[in-house]
């Protein structure tokens, strides 16, 4: 313990209070590297500096840290190599817990578990058993303003949401919350009042909620000026965002990833202009509402990643992507097909028209394309610093375009390329070896007549 001590001491100063952080976590819990940079950012530990993103640089801390031992690399992107979760060494957790209680970090028991207190400034909650703790006597009899700062509420249910010390209006100081909840029915009004408390946490910086059953975000959300952080993934009925959550201008984070039911997004989302990172964008076009567009996306100058779930043909103008090539710091662009048999040749025919080059992108990931052959698009001219491409759950293509393959629109930078889910396809292996001079890595998953192939791990999510 003593030459951990040291090794701790050692430590740039920057990496501290990110490193104890950890002493919230229960033993061998994984965390996504997403989710604690986000956090990082909302205590105000990592910053952008010299033409580099608070994310970016949250990222190279937790690599960092790992390269000193101190966190385990758990799962990564299986082509790009980088991590998508950490872990933290059991003696290592053991050590920074006394530091964060010496420190009053955060308020832990005799067992190293979080507890809240009048004192807290940080609470981790990971099961309804930790109810007994937040309503204590002391607590409850307390007039003194709430301190907490972060509070990370995993699997929570109906009696923490009751809670009198969990009302949102007594948390006024509240820099990040993250809370996953249980699964509830859409009409819990108990839900809607806790929710409503959104409105009083002025000095939000992050919020991230997961698996909510109701279909609508409080409209309240557009109160919160200081947002950076915006995540609503899993939030499974999801319908409508209200038009005041594009008054966020500082929001930097948007993910409304994998929000099944959700029709389309309000109008204004070019006033998001500080956006670096946007996942789930449900470009919509329609005759009786104002709403976002593909379009719309050319004044988010700062976009590194942008995900797109096109729904319906009718929502995207022939030529209309072409606006992607003026994001000209765009790093991974994801796009996702959900059609039926009806809408596939259509939707062909609006997508499959040459873009103007996207230079900087270095990941691409097209799932569900209906086409018989990838986009005419998906070529070295049109993306000429590619490194990493991804092909998903396209039943029907069997070839990839012929521009693929032709020298005459450059040399590949190809170095890793994942194909899952391809029934259809027609291809051969050898033929990426040859066409892709710097490839490294081929995934080849499920794919047709390949049932004897050696298989990989499966990712069911974006690595962003």
């Amino acid at each position: 313990m003593l030459s951990l001590g040291l090794s701790y001491e050692e430590l740039p100063p920057y990496l501290k209070p990110c490193l104890i952080c950890f002493s919230m976590l229960p033993e061998d819990y994984s965390i996504e590297v997403v989710d604690i940079v986000y956090w990082w950012i909302g205590e105000g530990f990592v910053l952008g500096s010299k033409g580099r993103t608070a994310f970016e640089i949250g990222k190279e801390c937790v690599a960092e840290l790992v390269n000193r031992c101190v966190l385990i690399g758990d799962i990564k992107n299986p082509l790009s190599g980088q991590l998508l979760s950490v872990k933290i060494h059991d003696i290592v957790r053991d050590m920074i817990t006394k530091i964060a209680r010496d420190e009053n970090f955060t308020q832990l028991d005799e067992r190293s578990r979080p507890e809240f207190t009048v004192q807290s400034r940080r609470m981790g909650m990971f099961s309804n058993g930790m109810i007994k703790s937040i309503e204590t006597a002391e607590l409850k009899k307390s007039t003194i303003e709430s301190k907490l700062r972060t509070l990370w509420a995993l699997d929570i249910g109906k009696e923490d949401v009751l809670s009198k010390n969990m009302e949102l209006c007594k948390l006024k100081r509240l820099r990040v919350l993250f809370v996953s909840f249980k699964k509830y029915s859409k009409d819990e009004d108990f839900m809607k009042d806790w929710l409503d408390g959104i409105a009083s946490l002025l000095h939000l910086v992050y919020l991230k909620m997961e698996k909510c059953g109701l279909e609508n975000i409080p409209d309240s959300v557009g109160n919160l000026h200081n947002l950076q952080i915006l995540c609503l993934s899993r939030w499974y009925n999801l319908i409508m965002l209200p038009p005041r959550i594009t008054m966020l201008d500082k929001l930097t984070s948007f993910d409304i990833d994998r929000c099944r039911r959700l029709e389309c997004m309000p109008d204004g989302i070019e006033r998001l202009s500080r956006l670096e990172r946007l996942t789930g964008f449900r470009p919509t076009i329609s005759s009786h509402k104002s709403t976002s567009r593909i379009l719309h996306l050319k004044n988010l100058g700062q976009l590194r990643v942008l995900s797109i779930y096109l729904q319906s043909p009718i929502n995207l103008v022939e030529g209309e992507l072409n606006v992607l090539s003026e994001l000209q710091h765009l790093r991974l662009l994801a796009i996702q097909f959900h059609c039926n048999d009806d809408d596939a040749a259509p939707f062909v025919c609006k997508v499959n028209h040459q873009l103007s080059p996207l230079r900087n992108v270095e990941e691409l990931h097209l799932t569900c394309y209906p086409g018989e052959s990838t986009p005419i698009w998906l070529n070295a001219t049109t993306f000429p610093n590619l490194q990493f491409l991804a092909l998903f759950e396209g039943a029907n293509i069997k070839h990839m375009d012929p521009g693929f393959w032709e020298k005459e629109h450059g040399v590949w930078k190809i170095e890793g390329v994942y194909l899952r889910e391809l029934p259809k396809f027609e291809e051969k292996r050898v033929r990426f070896h040859e066409a892709l001079p710097s490839l490294k890595t081929l995934r080849w998953i499920d794919m047709a007549e390949n049932s004897d192939d050696e298989r990989f791990p499966l990712y069911d999510d974006l690595w962003v």
